[in-house]
């Protein structure tokens, strides 16, 4: 550092911490003494307001006031023509200045001189690379890891990553330990890509020859890291320059820092996620950075605003969440966490419902574009070409991810543009606003970050599009699930419908008020392909819920016919005495209004409805058979559905032969029409019923068959034919291999919400004569059926009543009734002894 720096009549002493006014010392305060030294080091050049509060202000937050009051105190200092002001970007010295004999003055020249302060704006060329110390790191050991590697060989590496992901803070770290040092060029506030190479020249302070623009500034590089930060709006220039200075120098080490690959040969692209969330833990489990990593950032950047800040260990789940809602991006969290001293953890996260009004404090050295989440976003979304912000916006009506095809039903205009619409997708993962969800699926599934989701719907808002997209969602979503009822193989079509809950719970929510038609018809569809799948007891929820827009005059009686229809046949699966009504004011319905099919599924219902008088079931048959007769274009969906009705008919009437006949009948009509989960259910229908006649060898063969078949295929229909494994099994003494299959059958029954169907295990334990391990048994699934929601189904009480009536006589009633009361407060470890099952 010089001894001194003269200006005017100005001397500037460092070592000694004085400045001199002809000779005589000044009062100068030890900040203002600071920016005036940062200010003299760098002459006739724009120094950053970010540059000064991070050299005066080291390690701390401050208000850009503290700044300006510096400057202003100078001003009245040294007079007001030394300082000159860049309007939104920071100071630059206008003095000449001369350094002490010791050492050469510093330089007066920039490659790209800034205008006056007059000039009213910054040309690009004029900024400065600021080169920033290196902030501590929180859940990026891997990442560091992985870029060091990358950075060991030469060529360009592109850290790629969404708005405020943190790129800039990994390059930051890992460019401050590089051997030979780095240069840092900040394209952000570069408007022009022209001035790409005037950029680099001033943060080398190296002039820039227009006969021979790279010699010079390769050699001013040396062996130095090359650090492009914010490149995605000048991404050609950026690219160009730097696939220049490799063909020139391929030694040469650059790293880029962009929203998007620079696409240059030999690139090396590292994409740089959202901090890891970790697994849902409980409250006493201990805070490990590196995989619950957003948590652990949010609670240090809340110590750091205020040092006061505890949450302690109870909070813990309500810290996972906040850090969820903010997808463990790190700006938000920062942001969020400088909220949470005032707001505390529950307000916060209550107030992140509205999350960019409240992600308003970013650093007040960050960047104009970090200052608030919005701003962040905004830079994003104004990269983007009109075509790309108008498929990026109507993709926010998506929750929880989407398929290619989904995408395209929604954002295209027309049929046509499927492509266009594919096209513009693939730019926007290019660009780290959609995220593709690994995964061991056949294929790819996308999704927006929530915070990228609610920037989106603000922006279909704002462009008054936001109804129309929800309706071509919801559309698209019944166009799904219609097509996995109509499928004659509906195995993979329900399987991707079924995969889509967070979808269909946002379209119904919001069709229920805002499009009641279109959420009498979702709810419909939904629920009928669910019946068989974890998301059964949901869509039974939904189904219901939608119930008050059916009094919508939009809503035809054609729709409410299949409402009530739909809800019918989801009651009667559960034995509910109001599904014979509710099938009989669908059949009215559907009469009234000539909609004969549904009349046909209303008897089907009416005929399985035991509450309804053997009589009218057999009636409500008969109709069933003349409509199947007079409609063969139903077939054979009808015809399986015909017999599967006749069949639960003889079952009620006792005729188990009769039963087991239109059993088969169904699964052949199942078969024939491609419908292999119905076959599949038929064929557990089929077991029961040899169960009911006694033909357990049979049943058990059949039982076994089938599971092999189906292996560890998920669905409620397993629940029930293990069920009927096990009756095989317990009526033919095979307790040892009832024991050997009791985890996997009762993680079924747990899934599906049919504890009751282990009815069968109590009654092992009553034929081995365990009548205390019995009644302790009983009380627990007494105890699991209640905890489901749904109560005791009449038929399972009755099953334990019946069966257990030997062990109750064994223990006397008193013991019988403890022990059942005893049972309720048991474990599922518990269970598993009382059932003889090891358990470790």
């Amino acid at each position: 550092m010089s001894t001194s720096l003269s200006f005017d009549r100005y001397e500037l002493q460092p070592q000694e911490r004085r400045l001199l006014a002809d000779g005589q010392p000044l009062l100068i305060g030890a900040r203002a003494f600071d920016v005036l030294l940062t200010l003299l080091q760098r002459p006739g050049s724009l120094v950053t307001k970010h540059e000064l509060l991070e050299r005066v202000w080291a390690g701390l937050v401050v208000e850009e006031a503290n700044l300006t009051v510096q400057v202003s105190g100078l001003r009245k200092l040294l007079g007001s023509e030394l300082i000159a002001t860049i309007p939104g970007y920071g100071y630059r010295f206008t003095g000449q200045v001369h350094a002490g004999p010791d050492q050469a003055p510093p330089s007066t020249t920039s490659p790209a001189t800034p205008p006056s302060a007059h000039s009213g704006s910054l040309a690009p060329a004029a900024l400065p690379a600021v080169r920033m110390a290196a902030p501590a790191l929180v859940g990026r050991a891997a990442d560091m890891a992985r870029l060091r590697a990358a950075l060991a060989a030469p060529g360009c590496v592109t850290l790629v990553g969404p708005a405020g992901v943190g790129k800039t803070a990994l390059a930051r770290a890992v460019s401050a330990t590089w051997p030979a040092g780095a240069v840092w060029v900040d394209l952000a506030a570069v408007a022009d890509g022209a001035q790409v190479p005037a950029a680099l020249a001033l943060a080398l302070q190296e002039p820039l020859s227009p006969q021979e623009p790279l010699a010079p500034l390769l050699q001013a590089l040396g062996q130095r890291l090359l650090v492009l930060d914010n490149a995605e709006h000048l991404i050609d220039a950026a690219a160009q320059l730097v696939h220049s200075l490799l063909l020139a120098q391929p030694g040469l080490g650059v790293l880029a820092t962009c929203q998007l690959p620079l696409a240059v040969p030999g690139e090396r692209v590292l994409r740089v996620d959202p901090l890891p969330l970790g697994e849902e833990t409980p409250a006493t489990a201990d805070l490990t950075p590196e995989t619950d990593s957003a948590v652990a950032l949010f609670v240090a950047r809340a110590r750091a605003a205020d040092h006061r800040f505890d949450p302690g260990a109870a909070p813990r789940p309500l810290l996972q969440a906040i850090c969820r809602q903010l997808d463990g991006l790190p700006l938000a969290l920062e942001m969020a966490a400088a909220r949470a001293p005032a707001l505390g953890l529950q307000g916060l996260h209550e107030a992140l419902q509205q999350r960019f009004a409240v992600l308003t404090r970013g650093a007040r050295t960050a960047p104009g574009r970090h200052r608030t989440l919005h701003a962040a976003l905004d830079w994003s979304h104004g990269l983007l070409q009109p075509e790309e912000q108008r498929v990026f916006r109507a993709l926010g009506v998506f929750a929880g991810g989407f398929t290619l095809d989904l995408a395209v039903a929604v954002a295209a205009e027309a049929p046509q543009d499927r492509w266009a619409v594919i096209d513009t997708l693939a730019t926007l993962v290019d660009r780290s606003l959609v995220a593709v969800e690994s995964g061991q699926q056949a294929a790819p599934r996308y999704r927006l970050l929530e915070t990228l989701r609610a920037y989106a719907l603000e922006q279909l808002d704002a462009a008054h599009e936001l109804r129309t997209l929800r309706l071509r969602h919801g559309q698209a979503l019944l166009n799904l699930f219609d097509a996995a009822r109509a499928t004659a193989a509906p195995a993979e079509s329900v399987r991707q419908a079924v995969s889509e809950p967070d979808n269909g719970r946002e379209a119904l929510s919001w069709a229920t008020t805002h499009a009641p038609s279109l959420a009498a018809r979702l709810a419909v569809a939904v629920c009928s392909v669910s019946t068989f799948t974890p998301w059964r007891t949901e869509s039974l929820r939904w189904l219901e819920a939608s119930e008050p827009a059916l009094q919508h005059s939009e809503v035809t009686d054609v729709e409410r016919a299949r409402w009530a229809m739909e809800r019918a046949r989801q009651y009667v699966m559960s034995d509910r005495p109001e599904a014979a009504v509710l099938a009989q004011r669908a059949r009215d319905l559907a009469q009234a209004a000539d909609d004969t099919r549904t009349v046909f599924l209303s008897n089907v219902v009416l005929v399985r409805s035991q509450a309804l008088p053997a009589e009218q079931r057999r009636q409500a048959g008969a109709q069933m058979q003349a409509l199947h007769q007079a409609h063969p274009q139903w077939q054979p969906r009808s015809s399986m559905q015909m017999h599967g009705s006749l069949a639960m008919l003889c079952s009620d009437l006792g005729d188990h032969e009769g039963q087991l006949q239109h059993r088969m009948q169904e699964q052949l009509a199942a078969l024939a029409g491609g419908f292999q989960h119905a076959a599949d259910s038929a064929e557990t229908n089929i077991v029961s019923t040899l169960n009911s006649l006694g033909r357990h060898d049979e049943a058990l063969a059949r039982a076994q068959s089938a599971l092999a078949r189906l292996g560890d295929e998920d669905s409620g229909n397993l629940c029930y034919l293990w069920s009927e494994l096990v009756t095989a099994q317990v009526s033919l003494g095979q307790h040892a291999q009832v024991r050997a299959g009791a985890r996997r059958f009762w993680t079924l029954l747990q899934r599906y919400q049919r504890e009751h169907l282990a009815c069968h295990l109590v009654v092992m334990l009553v034929n081995e004569g365990q009548a205390e391990p019995a009644a302790l048994a009983a009380g627990y699934l007494l105890q699991a059926m209640q905890a489901g929601g749904g109560g005791v189904p009449a038929t399972s009480r009755n099953t334990l009543d019946k069966s257990t009536q030997t062990a109750r006589q064994q223990l006397g009633e008193q013991r019988w009734e403890q022990a059942l009361a005893q049972g309720r407060s048991l474990d599922e470890a518990g269970l598993f002894r009382c059932l003889g099952v090891h358990v470790g």
